[in-house]
């Protein structure tokens, strides 16, 4: 059917409008971007009425005054929508729509035809096989249109919304694949670090374990033969020693006797975390028993006590114990109050897979600058006159933290102190 151009009239009465360029350039707009529509019709007064009907700012319309104009700009821009009308010269709708679907990029692109004169149903069948997803009649309802415009301008945000949801998901995944593969490496670089350090420290601790093996036979002999003539020395020529003899004689024993303690405990610490096979477990009431009946004379010459009740069993090697509460309570037995017999507790509460120890006392006590270096070697607080070898709570250190423990102290100088440690628990 046929219709002359000049024939063809406007969609409603409307003030004279000036035409639009013969192309429109989409300026670039913040975010969020609105929806470009296309609306393409050879009469300006109506497209004028379409940009009064769908004047919104979430929509950026464009104008086209042919078919030749709409496919310049669908080359330039990306559209959620056509408004298109069928009647136009040179080429119509119907044949503007089957170019627009043949192109991939274009091919989705949603069209709604309007038309004055294309009433018929043979028209409407057309429309819809050109691929048109609505067909509607001049003049249009202004609030059927702009309905319809929504709908499918809310179904490309949506889309949109997807595909950058889609594109954010696929860069996560990709920083993610990268962050594992930097992860990886680096458990790769830190295992082999770790690998390097326990290969050190196993030397280390192979070397150390040899010295004190030397130290413990092949320095002990030399040192027995001192102890030995300098006790037989006093013995059989007393008589003819001057005082200052013989105080020089009770000096050399006194060294041998001092050095035969360190090199005893030197090999103590060696062997603190050698461990062999699995501890079994040790009842720790038991082993305080047993470290009391060890230390019975010096509690006995202090007036001293010990205190203790519902201690628990720990896989922990028993003579790992033992040395443990023998240097704690050893300590506390020679560090005390002159004025004061010393008073010893022992007890240990259950803290979820590990059990907490606290050995605390009334002595002398420790200035808090003190705490963090009293677990040294030969760290000696209370001068020289004190006996011991000033390993007794660097053997202690050893002993917790080869069965992944922790020790630390809470004293103040005059106040006694409180030594606490942590050993596992029993599997239950």
């Amino acid at each position: 059917m046929a219709v002359p151009v000049s024939a063809k009239p406007v969609m409603a009465a409307m003030p004279d409008a000036a035409e639009a360029p013969s192309r429109v350039v989409i300026e670039p707009s913040r975010e969020p971007a609105p929806i470009n529509i296309l609306i393409v019709d050879d009469e300006p007064k109506n497209l004028t009425v379409l940009e009064t009907v769908l004047s919104d700012p979430a929509y950026h319309l464009v104008r086209a005054l042919s078919a030749e104009e709409a496919l310049l700009a669908l080359i330039d821009h990306d559209f959620a929508l056509l408004v298109l009308d069928i009647q136009m010269p040179i080429m119509n709708g119907f044949e503007l729509a089957h170019m627009i679907k043949k192109r991939k990029r274009t091919a989705q692109v949603p069209i709604i035809f309007l038309t004055a004169y294309y009433n018929e149903e043979a028209h409407m069948v057309e429309g819809y096989d050109t691929g048109a997803v609505d067909y509607l009649h001049k003049p249009v309802n202004p609030t059927v249109l702009r309905s319809k415009v929504a709908v499918f301008a809310d179904l490309h945000r949506k889309n949109r919304e997807l595909g950058s949801e889609v594109e954010q998901r696929r860069r996560a995944e990709d920083e993610l694949r990268e962050l594992n593969e930097t992860l990886e490496q680096r458990v790769r670089e830190r295992t082999r670090e770790l690998e390097e350090h326990a290969a050190r420290l196993r030397r280390a601790n192979d070397a150390l374990e040899q010295f004190a093996f030397a130290a413990s036979h092949d320095l002990q002999e030399p040192l027995r033969t001192v102890s030995i003539y300098s006790e037989l020395l006093k013995e059989r020529c007393a008589a003819g020693l001057s005082m200052e003899g013989s105080s020089f004689l009770d000096v050399i024993m006194e060294g041998a006797e001092r050095m035969r303690c360190l090199i005893s405990s030197l090999l103590s610490y060696a062997q603190a975390d050698r461990l062999e096979e699995p501890a079994e477990l040790a009842v720790s009431q038991e082993v305080l028993e047993q470290v009391i009946r060890n230390l019975a004379r010096l509690i006995q010459e202090s007036e001293g006590a010990v205190e203790y009740e519902n201690l628990p069993s720990v896989p922990v090697k028993r003579v790992h114990l033992e040395q443990l509460l023998q240097n704690l309570i050893g300590n506390a037995l020679r560090y005390r109050k002159q004025d004061q017999p010393p008073r010893i507790g022992v007890a240990a509460d259950r803290e979820g897979r590990e059990w907490h120890f606290v050995v605390s006392d009334n002595g002398v006590g420790i200035a808090p600058d003190y705490h963090s270096t009293i677990f040294g070697l030969f760290k000696r607080l209370h001068g020289p006159e004190q006996s011991g070898s000033g390993m007794g709570l660097a053997i202690c250190q050893r002993i917790v933290e080869r069965y992944g423990g922790r020790i630390w102290v809470e004293s103040a100088l005059g106040g006694g102190a409180r030594f606490h440690f942590t050993l596992p628990a029993a599997s239950d």
